[in-house]
């Protein structure tokens, strides 16, 4: 007995979202970015004003997708990403759920998705133990000039370590 509105991505909000009466809709659902919400990197982005949504009842719950870092402004809920995106991303991952009654947000385990900065081969096996089977990995290690002649080796080290442990390896960097 719920009344959704989906709004798909759009580049002209203003002419596509233009007349719609959004008070009579108990869930608005869209893609789209709106100015206020925060990306992974930690800026203010720009889009759509969130006063457009003004007129929608105040019941109406307004559930946004396109940017990944779950948040909420104002009457508007970023559900996020339901894993990282890209490698360094530090945001929670999650998944929003609709019983018919509440909307919440479920526990997510993942993959993690990171670059790992080794400043001693030696401690890649260690490092490697705080990482889980299916986590995508890229290296970059720090290496003294004098070492240089060792890194295939090393790097070959370093890849072992990380696939011992389940990991995918995205890459190494010297």
């Amino acid at each position: 007995g719920k009344q959704f509105l989906m709004l798909p991505h759009t580049r002209s909000w203003r002419s596509s979202w233009n007349g719609l009466d959004m008070s009579q809709y108990d869930f608005i659902l869209l893609h789209q970015t709106l100015s206020g919400a925060v990306a992974s990197n930690g800026y203010e982005m720009e889009g759509a004003p969130k006063v457009v949504f003004e007129k929608a009842n105040e019941d109406c719950q307004v559930i946004a997708g396109d940017i990944h870092v779950p948040q909420k402004i104002g009457r508007i809920t970023y559900c996020g990403s339901p894993h990282p995106v890209a490698f360094g991303d530090t945001f929670k991952p999650r998944v929003l759920h609709w019983d018919g009654e509440d909307l919440r947000s479920l526990k997510r385990t993942t993959l993690r998705k990171e670059v790992v900065n080794i400043n001693d081969p030696a401690d890649a096996v260690e490092l490697a133990e705080e990482y889980t089977e299916g986590d995508q990995i890229k290296i970059i290690c720090k290496l003294s000039k004098t070492r240089f002649f060792e890194w295939a080796d090393i790097k070959a080290d370093l890849i072992k370590a990380f696939e011992d442990r389940g990991c995918d390896v995205r890459g190494v960097e010297l």
